[in-house]
């Protein structure tokens, strides 16, 4: 299991971008942070209302906002 570091806070949600190659994180902290599958790698750091945060929906290639 690869542990990734970035998020100050709790994460609460987490997807898989359909191509398999990322990762989209939320976190109490207000981010969402989009990761490199393979290494691990910080690839965007997105500062977010704290709504957007508690549930992260991958709708293609947007990263929305699901009631």
């Amino acid at each position: 299991m690869t542990m990734w570091q970035g998020h100050t806070d709790s994460v609460f949600s987490v997807a898989v971008f359909p191509d398999g190659q990322r990762v989209v994180s939320g976190s109490v902290d207000k981010t969402v942070r989009i990761w490199n599958m393979t290494d691990g790698a910080l690839l965007h750091n997105l500062t977010v209302s704290p709504l957007l945060v508690t549930r992260t929906v991958l709708d293609g290639a947007y990263i929305r906002q699901s009631p």
